[in-house]
């Protein structure tokens, strides 16, 4: 059963969830992790990891990252959010983008035990909609996330990505958009079918109360700046637990980092040569597991002589 195959990757999240929470509280204090980056000729720009949801800590943003934002030019970002959802017709055009346009609905397409399970998923968190029938498999992974989102503590209104663009309009700040919502649906949409079949199959085998409780753990590490706790959440969540891996697991798994991580965090990568090659003072903001690892941000540009240290 296709569930089976899945099931050695859940556990092996489940425990990386709970050894990361040991000794884990919430702390008033919010310290995330940031870089420098030096050329060497007096050329620099700033990193932040970001999280794309949080909680009423949020609402104000730490002192260090306002002081670094103030003296930057720019603040470059994944697109900015903002001015995305205030582009309805694009939004949908996107949506559009990925339906099944020749007659046929999800049903055809996938196994029917993974479509009754995240169908109840959705149907229990009250936002399922007949008309999710004709997205494709990747959709209604992002469809099961949201269900488990509805009883969580932390929001999207909340998240460092948000929060650092509103600060960035309020001063009148540019916001630079690395790539844009459609290139990253573009990229969801490229999964092979059995890729995304599977990344729906380990979303419904995942309790709402662990989706949660890895949420969670990722936030306070965030919060707490804690690198050695992200680095591990950060490959935990990207399946790189490979003894536990059969080989579909493995396929879909090196897909979707591939084409989510690798190509993307190299993209950002030049983007931020880019910046530090112009002169102006950039604060690059974006997704945490874009950071980490050999084939991360920092270890691409220390690999280029960059010169990246953490910055407080």
């Amino acid at each position: 059963m296709r569930k089976n195959r899945i099931l050695a990757l859940i556990l092996t999240l489940v425990m990386v969830i709970s050894l990361t929470a040991c000794g884990s509280s919430k702390t008033s204090r919010i310290d995330p992790l940031m870089w420098i980056v030096k050329d060497g000729e007096g050329g620099c720009l700033y990193l932040m990891g970001t999280i794309h949801v949080g909680d009423e800590r949020m609402e104000t943003l730490p002192l260090e990252v306002t002081k670094t934002m103030d003296a930057c030019d720019y603040l470059a970002v994944e697109f900015d959010i903002l001015e995305t959802e205030n582009n309805t017709a694009g939004l949908l055009e996107t949506m559009k983008s990925l339906m099944y346009t020749d007659g046929t609905t999800i049903k055809d397409h996938i196994d029917g035990e993974i479509y009754e399970d995240a169908k109840k998923i959705m149907e229990d968190s009250g936002i399922y909609n007949s008309a999710f029938d004709y997205y494709v498999p990747i959709m209604w992974q992002q469809f099961v996330s949201e269900a488990f989102m509805q009883k969580s503590d932390l929001k999207t209104e909340y998240g460092a990505d948000r929060a650092l663009i509103e600060y960035a309009n309020d001063k009148n700040i540019e916001v630079l958009d690395i790539e844009s919502m459609e290139l990253q649906m573009d990229m969801l949409k490229s999964l092979s079918p059995e890729t995304q079949e599977y990344l729906l199959g380990a979303s419904v085998l995942t309790t709402e109360d662990m989706y949660n409780k890895s949420l969670n753990a990722m936030y306070e590490s965030w919060v707490d700046g804690d690198r050695e706790k992200l680095e591990t959440l950060v490959a935990a969540d990207s399946g790189l637990t490979e003894s536990v891996m059969n080989d579909e697991a493995k396929a879909a798994m090196d897909e979707y980092n591939e084409k989510m991580l690798t190509i993307r965090n190299q993209n950002m990568a030049l983007a931020a040569e880019r910046y530090i090659d112009g002169g102006a003072t950039v604060l690059l903001a974006v997704g945490t597991a874009h950071m980490f690892g050999d084939d991360g941000i920092i270890s691409l540009l220390e690999s280029k002589g960059y010169t990246v240290e953490e910055w407080q």
